[in-house]
């Protein structure tokens, strides 16, 4: 994140282009969450059901900065946005999501704040910044590498990477690559930006709600997810060098 996060996140959104950067995507993975995850569990599958919820309630990719520096965004508008997920998923999803899967326990609120918030608490006094900043995203690293062979090791063994999960990874990647597209539109911020901080979700944070709710092979929700959006990047910053370099703004 951002070493000028979370203060400054919070006052960027005082920007149009910022709040509906945050707020449209948000909205409609919560939609996603809420509504149509429990519909999928119990007409395709439990499994599917249950990772489509995880993915959808989880907050934003988490160092999702770099990929905005490499789709031509502001990575301080990514940061920004990925704090405003983060703090929405802990405030308003959280709760709400207990009440639809009410044995999930802590899994995406606890993974989110393990994996974003320390250095998010960091960045609020700047001595504190600079003392303890690099071993806490050492930490954060650390973390996010063991949610995501955690993630990975459970949806292969339960056998949960399946058609059925990469077709759901990929409506699910879609609906963020849309709103943030949208929302670039409607509120001007760069569409590299939005999609980046608000647009994505983290498959290791959503890893850890599926681990939460026992239910292994729904791990393969988020596994696909991560495989398709690392693709999905590659070719977004292939096609992008291709086309020439453009003026940032966020």
């Amino acid at each position: 994140m951002g070493a000028r996060t979370p203060l400054i996140a919070l006052l960027a959104f005082r920007r149009r282009r910022n709040l509906v950067g945050l707020v449209l995507p948000q909205a409609l993975f919560g939609i996603a969450a809420i509504a149509i995850g429990p519909i999928l569990a119990t007409s395709v599958g439990g499994d599917i059901g249950v990772g489509v919820i995880g993915l959808a309630a989880a907050p934003g990719l988490v160092r999702g900065e770099r990929l905005a520096d490499a789709l031509g965004g502001s990575r301080d508008a990514a940061a920004a946005l990925f704090t405003g997920t983060l703090l929405l998923t802990l405030v308003i999803v959280e709760p709400a999501l207990r009440r639809v899967v009410p044995g999930a326990g802590p899994g995406v609120g606890g993974a989110a704040l393990a994996v974003g918030a320390g250095a998010a608490l960091a960045a609020m006094v700047p001595l504190v910044r600079d003392r303890l900043l690099v071993p806490l995203r050492w930490a954060e690293v650390l973390l996010a590498a063991a949610l995501a062979g955690a993630t990975a090791l459970a949806a292969l063994v339960a056998g949960g990477l399946t058609l059925s999960a990469l077709l759901a990874a990929a409506a699910v990647l879609l609906l963020g690559a849309t709103a943030a597209l949208l929302a670039s539109w409607i509120g001007g911020a760069r569409a590299g930006s939005v999609l980046a901080g608000a647009g994505t979700r983290d498959p290791a944070i959503a890893g850890a709600f599926c681990l939460s709710a026992a239910v292994p092979a729904a791990a393969g929700v988020p596994l696909a997810y991560g495989l398709l959006l690392v693709a999905g990047s590659a070719l977004a910053v292939g096609l992008r060098r291709r086309r020439g370099p453009r003026g940032r703004g966020t």
